[in-house]
Formats: structure tokens, sequence, C-alpha cells
């Protein structure tokens, strides 16, 4: 996507260049929602459409869709053309119900429960609390559980599909040569453990989550050549772990949770693992500088607005480490933006 130098160079004469910049990122979520709610990304070809055509294929007035494309190809999303026509841009495209990334983005921007999230984040930000706990009435993975399959079946195929490219990376940066048992907490699907286990022919694995989160596992595990070196257990990390490994792996998990529930895993991942266990923790960290860049800090923003969560730095987990009884050991790089932070059971 581009920047909105454009944008917002037009309307600094205005407003100032400060208050030009601020207005055009206020509105500019409410602008992709309604597109996304008309359908737009769906009904422009991938040559480009005309605004006649997009509109009638949406039901929508054409002056006014036109306004909005308008609007939205100057942030980068869509590519306004010759005779009235656009265009899709990546942006635009990762919003199209068919898109083949099911991105993180389409899974949140099409959901109406998620836009009323951010009308609840001052009364977040006051109480520390979840917005959209606040704006649903219950825990995101409660809702989406219970209340809502298509928002669960959307956020776990971004899941899959955009933590999933990052496979590589860690099962790269990992030396499991001296481990025979590994337990994936939160595993998912298990697309994770799959490669490690492939990677690791010595290696035994369990695949841990709760029951709706393993009701699409990676077939290579549930009946194909992986089946008889993994077993697929169904349990809450809050509560219990499988017992008697020698690697845990948690791979974006603690960044869904507060300090607490955070607390609870790793104090569970001490009580039950072998001694000198390894707790391999995946995530994406934070600076102690508090230099982020604006992809980390709105990260950090969404976890703590979806999840009363947060992206935390190196010290952050190792305060987390110490209070569930675990020694903190180092991070560790991996060629990915996730980075691997490890402790040890004592």
């Amino acid at each position: 996507m581009t920047d909105t130098a454009g944008a917002t160079s037009e309307a600094d004469g205005i407003l100032g260049p400060e208050a030009a910049s601020a207005l055009i990122h206020l509105n500019s979520q409410y602008f992709v929602h309604a597109a996304v709610e008309l359908g737009l990304p769906d009904q422009v070809a991938e040559s480009g459409s005309t605004v006649a055509e997009i509109a009638e294929r949406a039901g929508a007035d054409p002056a006014a869709v036109r306004r909005l494309l308008r609007m939205l190809s100057a942030i980068g999303i869509f590519q306004a053309g010759a005779s009235d026509t656009f265009a899709h841009t990546p942006g635009s495209a990762a919003l199209r119900s068919t898109s083949a990334t099911d991105s993180m983005m389409n899974a949140f921007v099409r959901n109406e429960q998620v836009a009323r999230m951010w009308e609840q984040l001052p009364a977040a930000l006051r109480s520390g609390e979840s917005a959209f706990g606040k704006a649903a009435g219950k825990p995101f993975y409660d809702y989406i559980n219970q209340d809502d399959p298509a928002l669960a079946e959307s956020f776990n195929a971004a899941m899959t599909n955009n933590i999933g490219s990052t496979n590589g990376a860690v099962v790269e940066a990992l030396d499991l040569s001296s481990s025979t048992d590994l337990v994936d907490v939160g595993g998912g699907q298990g697309t994770l453990l799959r490669d490690l286990l492939q990677a690791n022919p010595h290696l035994h694995g369990r695949l841990f989550d709760i029951e709706h989160a393993l009701s699409d596992v990676d077939l290579e595990l549930r009946s194909g050549a992986l089946a008889d070196r993994c077993e697929i257990v169904e349990g809450d990390a809050r509560m219990a772990v499988p017992t008697g490994a020698d690697v845990y792996v948690l791979r974006t998990i603690l960044h869904n949770w507060d300090d607490e529930s955070c607390a609870q895993m790793l104090r569970a991942i001490a009580r039950d693992a072998k001694p000198g266990a390894r707790v391999l923790v995946v995530e994406l960290v934070l600076p102690e500088n508090g230099q982020v860049s604006v992809l980390e800090a709105m990260f950090d923003m969404m976890m703590f607005a979806t999840f009363g969560a947060a992206e935390r730095t190196e010290a952050e987990y190792a305060a987390l480490f110490e209070r569930a009884g675990l020694e903190h050991v180092g991070v560790f790089p991996t060629s990915s933006q996730f980075s691997i932070v490890e402790a040890a059971v004592r």
C-alpha cells in the first residue's frame, strides 16, 4: 500500500500538516469498512472496472461509490485509472472475500462486531481491559466460538496462512537434536508441529489446544505419515499441559493473553514439564527503548483492544517467567519478524 503523503499534502494548506494527517488516519478505517460492507473489493475485476460496473454489481449509487473509491485510492487502496476506472492494489486485493491470503485484515475488517470494538477503546484504556470484551459482552475467543463461527473460521484461516508462513524460519532457528518429546501449546491445526516433526525424525510431538481449535488438524498429523509420532490432546493451557515433555513451544500464544493468564500457562508448564525442559516462546519482541515500528505498535494496540493483551519486550517476558517460577535464558532471532524467547524449567 502506498503512503498517504499525497492526500496529506493537499489538506495541509487547509488544516496544517499534523491535523491533516490525523484526520486522514482517523477516517480511513471507516472508509475501508464501508467499502468492505458494500463488497466493493469483490466487484473490481483483475483488469479494473468502471465505476458504473462496480456500483451496479454492489447495488449502490454510482456517484457515491466514485467518491469513496477516489478517497480510498488516495491512500493506496484501489488505483484510479482513465475513463472512470479503478483497479486493485495489494491493499484492496487483500480485502476480497476470496482473498487467497485469508489475511487478518480481511478477517477483522469484514466483521461488524470488530468494528464496534473500536468504539469501546476509550473505556478500555481507562480500565485496562479488552475493548472487544466490552463491545461483545464476553472475551474474544468465547465470542467467536459460541456466537460467530464465520469469524472463528476466518480468524483460524488467517492464523494458519499468515502465521504459518513463518514456520520455516522457526524450524530453521531451533536446534532440537537433543530433544525427544515436544508439546505445541495452542498449536491449532498443527502446521508448525508438522514441520518440526518432518525436520526432526527422532522427535515425538503432542498437539495441545482447546476443542474448537483442534477441529481441523493437519492431515499429516491426524492420519498421515506423522500420525504415529503425534498425539492430539485437548485441554486448557491455563489449567494444565501435557506432562513430562522436554520442550514446550508457544507460538504467538502469549501475546493474546493478559499477564495473569500468561503466568497461569507458564506455571502449568513449570509444574508439569520435566526438570530442565525448554520453554520456547515465539513472538514479536519489542525493543526495550520504545522505538517501535508502526507495524509493531499497531499489533500491540490490536492485541490490547482485542484481548486486553500485549506485545512485550524481553524484560517483560523475563518478568513473566520469574512470576511463573521459570528461568529466563535469552532471546534468539529467526529469519522472520518473530524471535524465540527461551526459558528453562527449574
